[in-house]
C-alpha cells in the first residue's frame, strides 16, 4: 500500500480515537451538545423520521408479499423480484408488481406489456 494512503488511514484512526476518547472524558457536555442540536434541528428530525417510517412500512409490506406472490406474468416462483410502474411518483404499495426476473427483463425491454 502506497505511504500516503497509509499516512491518511492512520491519520483516520487518530481523529476516530481522539475523538472517542474526547467523548468519554467530556461525556456530559457531548450529551449536552447533542440535546441542544436536537432541539434546534427538530424539524429535520421529524423530516427523517417520516421518512424512515414510510421506507419501514413499504420494506415489511414487500417482505410479507414476497413471500407469498408468484411472477405476475407466468406464475413463477423462482427468481422474484419487485417492479415499480411509475418511478416519477412517490413509492406507494399500490404501485408494485412481483416479476421473476425473466418477466421483469422482457418487461423493461418491453417485450412485455403490463
Amino acid at each position: 500500500m502506497p505511504a500516503k494512503i497509509e499516512n491518511q488511514i492512520e491519520k483516520k484512526k487518530r481523529r476516530r480515537e481522539t475523538r472517542r476518547n474526547s467523548y468519554h472524558k467530556n461525556r456530559e457536555g457531548e450529551l449536552k451538545r447533542m440535546k441542544n442540536w436536537r432541539e434546534k434541528n427538530k424539524d429535520k428530525i421529524k423530516i427523517y423520521k417520516e421518512k424512515d417510517k414510510f421506507r419501514n412500512s413499504v420494506k415489511s409490506w414487500t417482505q410479507r408479499h414476497y413471500k407469498k406472490e408468484k411472477c405476475f406474468f407466468c406464475s413463477s416462483k423462482e427468481n422474484l423480484e419487485f417492479h415499480h410502474f411509475i418511478y416519477k411518483k412517490p413509492v406507494e404499495k399500490e404501485d408494485f408488481v412481483v416479476l421473476c426476473r425473466e418477466c421483469h427483463k422482457k418487461l423493461h425491454r418491453r417485450e412485455l406489456r403490463s
